[in-house]
């Protein structure tokens, strides 16, 4: 597990088009910090020693996933172990996904990112629809600009203004009515 994980780690590292953070060893970062408060506020009291241990644990834990992904960076910097590519992260999450206790939760969150992925792209797809001048009712002329059609001609901003005064009529009598 450390082994996939410190893959992916290197992976992202090396193929990310942003600046990649390493989530994982945040993480453990994170655990290890909210496990010595815990400690504090305990101050020698009942599982102060269980305590010491899963911090031990998690500061083994953060040292071997980053000797790991030393490991295989200066594998590949020294061309002993070939570059990890994206059918190699391909592979290593089907074999992830087979893990005997937790493969079937692993399956699962992937399968919602990918998910989750799809809808946005459609909805991108839905939101960002190119401009059709002829469904506005008018054409695109030689120097890009919206040129409408006689037969849905614009209003003037004197109609405008008189629209809205008929638009909100309806409501100012129920105010009035009302008594406001």
């Amino acid at each position: 597990m450390v082994d996939t994980m410190a893959k992916f780690g290197v992976y992202l590292r090396r193929n990310a088009i942003v600046t990649f953070p390493d989530s994982l060893d945040e993480y453990m970062g994170h655990q290890i910090n909210d496990k010595k408060k815990i400690k504090a506020t305990i101050n020698n009291g009942a599982g102060d020693d269980e305590i010491n241990k899963e911090i031990a644990d998690l500061n083994t834990r953060q040292k071997e996933y980053r000797a790991q992904k030393k490991l295989i960076e200066d594998n590949i910097n020294d061309n002993t172990e070939e570059e990890i590519t994206a059918d190699h992260i391909q592979v290593l999450k089907e074999r992830l996904m087979k893990l005997e206790f937790i493969g079937s939760q692993i399956k699962m969150a992937l399968s919602a990112i990918e998910n989750s992925a799809q809808e946005h792209q459609k909805f991108i797809k839905r939101s960002h629809l190119q401009f059709n001048p002829r469904l506005a009712g008018g054409t695109l002329g030689s120097d890009s600009t919206f040129k409408p059609s006689q037969r849905y001609p614009t209003m003037q901003r004197g109609q405008r203004n008189e629209r809205k005064k008929t638009m909100f009529q309806p409501v100012k009598n129920l105010f009035n009515w009302l008594g406001y």
